[in-house]
């Protein structure tokens, strides 16, 4: 029964084969499209090797190769050269007629098999049609999709990626006055300069993008991650009345500006970076100026641990310190009454002796907040966050000082604190504002392509730009990242939040890259943004900064007492990532870098000539690249492992001895370096902005530190990989875009896959000229429209889960609960026996 039906549909497509067609002369007589080829040959109208070739000529003078003149009947001469699959030059005819002629077919749905298949050998192919084709400005399916569905969104969504610098332009180029002819035409040209600065500046930006996909992304979802678990910890902690106030709104203000550089530099007034005036305190009482002495600031900071002439607070402490030294010959000390009397007239610190380190003037700003005084005079503003506690013979601990009293300064700057808070998280754009609108652009290029595909199936055109469009979903996937973190993007936010004021001699910082670029400040502060691939490692570095601070307590009174805070103990498991969190974040991220390579790379591949060739390898070279920038992310800035391996008994001596591994913290490679390569090792030397200068006296330095050449080895390898990957993902990415655009692809190479590539021309395989053929059809059903669906919905619930995310975050941030009567600051917390041990001689917190 089979073979009969085989048989029945061969005889059927026998007899309604057409015969070759009789008495003619020339081909030109049947196929109009075949005349004058030699006229109109591309050599002769323009240079093939500069975008003159036209393959739409090659496969019309392949056609005319394959026909031949016998007795007067032209027939179809499949020879060494070219191979038709019309089996007829009246079939060849027929489906000229509809429309479906080789060279210049056109989708019909009323003839899915589409027009016959040409091919021709690659040795003849590349001699008679060397070069590569322009993009045809009537094609608009050939460049118009990529340009204006996708690129120009692209470039939308990179300008809304934070960033630290933009390139310099000269304000000379924007005339003040404009009131003749002569300052006309001034401001006209240098608006055309300044626009071409501009225009550079955009492209350079987005070649970053595109180079840094990886990185941008896994550090924002690094970022992201530590957000969550702060406001976790910070959540938890309330409810349990463990933190106080002034911890409580430190850990707010770190998740809304620990994208900020710390510049924890020397304090020292620095006349490079330093901050005017920064004071904004409140206005204070009589009886306070009285008891303070003046109202100068100077007189409100804390002397350095080495100065005791000034009439500060830490006189003031230092005179209390002598009265309680008389009393420590008594078993069990009394509350010292004075601490929460002495120190109310103290206002807040003005910042015009600090370098612009934003960590400082936190400190400084929330001083006013804290819940008890410190007499250790080297943490500065960083106040205690426990009450001191004496020990007594009998191995009891008891609290001999009073939190610091309520007052109604104390609660207007609550409020005050509050606003802040509440100011600069809603002083930042909206999601869907920078994320929403670009993204509804960015899919209304999709739907046009795929709708557009459903009119015309076969064209490999369309393919090839919903392909580049996938491709360039990496940047709207950087740009929703940046978008859903809540840590702003403009530090001039919290410069006016801390009533700052830079220095007026020199408000921009222009900074040289390759000796004759300068780059600015995007936002022109004192403080500076970290770049988008640093923020989750420098999100770490605030949190480290604060562990380190309040980790440990000392009191100055009973030297060897040393507190341990059990919340800082636990805010740092918590924002230490285990193996399975690095898988995650490692999985988030293989899945927004890869689903778009991955749609592209199908796209591509599949399309005739279906295999690895051109684009398709631009796609995996480009996500080879990109693992490659992840992997260097991860080597600089993950660290070590922990050194807490199970203890090993030797043999011998049966012994409990710690096994130190080549990779683990403290061991061989820790102390050569390995684990941090992206610093540089003369970066505590200041002397000067040269790196060629510092990296010289670095080798020259007789008292560098021990394995300075490891350190050096580890940076010269990291920052070699970076820029030479950085360099390969800028010209495949910008260089990939541009070749597609302008038809470069569209070569004798890309006509056959890649590993045929070093092969003999004669032993290269054939190349299909033809357009619309039932292949292209078949691949446009297959992969196409499903490829173009999957992208539609899968960038449609990225944004959703970004929008999502960012609106819970939002929610999450308690501002409201910082002060809530339930969790009133001044509480006495008298903790028990087990949280006082588990704490290592010291409570949970307050």
């Amino acid at each position: 029964m089979h073979r009969f039906f085989s048989w029945c549909l061969l005889f059927a497509t026998t007899v309604r084969a057409e015969k070759d067609i009789e008495g003619v002369t020339k081909p030109s007589d049947v196929f109009w499209q075949l005349a004058n080829l030699n006229e109109s040959a591309p050599e002769k109208l323009g240079n093939v090797y500069l975008g003159g070739q036209n393959y739409t000529w090659c496969c019309l003078r392949a056609v005319e190769e394959g026909l031949k003149i016998d007795n007067g009947t032209l027939i179809i001469y499949n020879n060494t050269i070219t191979n038709i699959s019309a089996l007829t030059t009246g079939d060849l005819r027929s489906a000229a007629n509809r429309s479906q002629f080789p060279c210049d077919a056109k989708y019909n749905d009323a003839h899915l098999g589409g027009a016959p298949e040409v091919r021709v050998q690659y040795e003849w192919f590349i001699k008679t049609c060397p070069g590569w084709s322009l993009s045809d400005k009537s094609n608009l399916n050939a460049w118009l999709h990529s340009l204006s569905g996708f690129l120009v969104p692209a470039v939308v969504f990179c300008l809304s990626v934070p960033r630290r610098r933009k390139l310099h332009v000269p304000r000379r180029l924007f005339t003040p006055n404009i009131g003749g002819i002569k300052s006309i035409i001034p401001a006209i040209l240098g608006a055309i300069i300044a626009g071409l600065i501009v225009t550079v500046d955009t492209i350079i930006w987005l070649s970053i993008c595109f180079a840094f996909a990886g990185p941008m992304i896994l550090s924002g979802l690094y970022e992201a991650f530590l957000d969550n678990r702060v406001l976790e910890f910070l959540k938890n902690r309330i409810y349990a009345n463990h933190l106080t106030l002034d911890m409580r709104c430190r850990c707010l203000m770190l998740v809304l500006i620990g994208n900020l550089d710390l510049a924890l530099g020397p304090e020292d007034f620095s006349s490079s970076s330093t901050v005017v005036n920064g004071r904004g305190p409140p206005q204070r009482s009589d009886e306070e100026v009285g008891r303070s002495g003046a109202n100068n600031a100077s007189e409100d900071r804390p002397p350095s641990s080495g100065s005791s002439n000034t009439p500060s607070m830490g006189t003031e402490l230092t005179r209390r310190g002598s009265r309680r030294s008389s009393r420590q010959s008594s078993s069990v000390p009394q509350i010292n009454v004075d601490d929460t009397h002495a120190a109310r007239g103290v206002t807040r610190q003005s910042t015009n002796d600090l370098t612009a380190s934003p960590w400082r003037h936190m400190e400084n700003l929330l001083y006013d907040l804290r819940l008890y005084d410190d007499d250790d005079l080297s943490r500065q503003r960083s106040p205690r966050q426990r009450a001191k506690r004496f020990r007594t013979p009998g191995q009891r601990e008891i609290t001999i000082q009073e939190p610091r009293p309520s007052s109604q300064e104390t609660d207007h700057n609550i409020i005050k604190t509050k606003t802040r808070l509440r100011t600069m998280l809603h002083c930042q754009y909206s999601f869907g504002s920078i994320v929403g609108a670009p993204v509804i652009f960015f899919l209304g290029g999709f739907i046009f392509s795929f709708l557009t595909s459903l009119d015309e199936l076969g064209d490999e055109n369309i393919a090839e730009s919903i392909a580049f469009g996938s491709w360039y979903m990496i940047i709207p996937h950087i740009a929703i990242i940046s978008g859903l973190l809540l840590a702003g993007n403009n530090p001039n936010i919290l410069e006016g939040v801390l009533a700052t004021e830079r220095e007026k001699e020199k408000p921009e910082d222009p900074y040289p890259v390759f000796g004759f670029l300068p780059f600015d400040l995007v936002y022109p502060s004192c403080y500076k943004v970290a770049w988008q691939w640093q923020r989750g490692h420098t999100k770490k570095l605030w949190i480290e900064q604060l562990l380190s601070v309040y980790s440990t307590t000392t009191d100055v009174e009973f030297p060897g007492h040393r507190g341990i805070d059990g919340d800082m103990k636990y805010l740092r498991s918590k924002t230490t990532l285990s193996l399975l969190d690095w898988c995650v974040l490692l999985f988030l991220t293989l899945l927004l870098v890869g689903i778009p390579y991955l749609f592209a790379f199908m796209l591509a591949y599949f399309t005739p000539q279906i295999g690895l060739s051109c684009r398709s390898l631009t796609f995996l070279v480009y996500f080879g690249l990109q693992l490659a920038q992840v992997g260097l992310w991860l080597w600089a800035y993950v660290g070590p492992p922990s050194n807490d391996e199970a203890a090993t008994r030797t043999e011998h001596t049966g012994n409990t001895t710690r096994t130190m591994t080549l990779f683990r913290k403290g061991g061989w490679l820790d102390e050569r370096g390995f684990f941090d390569p992206s610093r540089a090792p003369w970066h505590g030397n200041t002397s000067s902005r040269n790196r060629f200068k510092l990296f010289w006296a670095y080798i020259k330095d007789p008292v560098s530190p021990r394995h300075k050449y490891w350190f050096l080895l580890w940076y010269l390898l990291y920052y070699s990989l970076q820029f030479t990957f950085g360099l390969c993902a800028v010209f495949v990415s910008l260089g990939g875009t541009l070749m597609q655009i302008m038809g470069v692809y569209r070569t004798n190479m890309c006509f056959i896959n890649a590993h045929h590539w070093l092969e003999p021309e004669e032993r290269r395989p054939p190349v299909v000229l033809s357009v619309n053929s039932r292949e292209m059809i078949k691949s446009a059903t297959t992969y196409w429209e499903p490829v173009a669906i999957a992208a539609i919905a899968f960038m449609a619930v990225v944004s959703f889960v970004g929008w999502w995310y960012q609106r819970r975050m939002r929610d999450v941030f308690v501002v409201k609960l910082i002060d809530d009567k339930e969790f009133e600051r001044d509480k006495r917390h008298e903790p028990d026996g087990a949280a006082a041990t588990s704490n290592g001689h010291a409570g949970n917190g307050q």
